[in-house]
């Protein structure tokens, strides 16, 4: 009869210690990297979307292909790949760094221009983002 009270008492913190582990593994964590020139660090995020994000697929590569925004967007993509992506450009604006699959990475645009960008491990699959 003893062993009642010590399996309740398991149980109980055994579901303790899965609610805590759900709990603080509600995302990645952000990493950042610094950019050589203009605009902001990219950020890694799990944030919801917003309306200036470029979906990336195997099958499409960058949804859309060409985005027009005003100055002082940030501009995110969205991995929903199953390998690993990385925006980059001849400028190093954007470079996010590793884009896990399910991640978001960000980038804010602060200067007018286009920026031409493309993933660094398939260089040929390319978009296009005019800041304006």
């Amino acid at each position: 009869m003893k062993r009642v009270p010590y399996l309740a008492l398991l149980t109980v913190f055994v579901i303790a210690l899965t609610a805590v582990a759900i709990a603080c593994d509600g995302g990645q964590t952000a990493t950042t990297t610094s950019p050589t020139g203009t605009g902001t660090s990219p950020t890694t995020l799990t944030s919801p979307t917003n309306p200036y994000e470029v979906e990336i697929t195997e099958e499409n590569g960058f949804t859309p292909n060409t985005l027009t925004v005003p100055v002082g967007t940030k501009v995110t993509w969205y991995n929903k790949s199953i390998r690993r992506w990385w925006i980059s450009s001849a400028t190093k604006v954007p470079d996010t760094g590793l884009i896990a699959t399910g991640n978001r990475a960000g980038y804010t645009f602060t200067q007018p221009g286009t920026y031409e960008y493309f993933d660094f491990y398939n260089k040929e699959i390319t978009g296009t983002i005019i800041v304006q």
